[in-house]
């Protein structure tokens, strides 16, 4: 997974580098990385956040011509590092307690 983490980090840094304002499509990827931030911080297991990066990589894809604004692109690298902090815990904690732990 920290593989998958840090190629994410280096997709989200591609995507992120400003040039030709095409400020609509930037608008949207961020809209589309804060639905997967969201995705992610709701994971309890590394199944899930799994799908999560591999939803990211698709993200990717789509929009690997799509350039921002500054501001836009701060805002995708916040989102981003939101993301990979949920992920980061879940990974930490190695996903889905084992079932005593959830028997509380």
């Amino acid at each position: 997974m920290l593989k998958k983490l840090m190629m994410g980090g280096a997709l989200a840094g591609f995507l992120a580098l400003g040039g030709l304002a095409a400020c609509g499509k930037a608008d949207e990827a961020i809209k589309d990385l804060e639905a997967l931030k969201k995705r992610a911080c709701e994971c309890k297991t590394t199944e899930c956040t799994d799908k999560v990066m591999n939803d990211f990589l698709e993200l990717g894809k789509k929009h690997k011509e799509t350039k921002g604004s500054d501001s836009q692109v701060e805002k995708f690298k916040k989102v981003f590092e939101q993301m990979q902090e949920c992920i980061a815990k879940v990974q930490e904690g190695g996903g889905e307690a084992a079932p005593e732990e959830k028997k509380e």
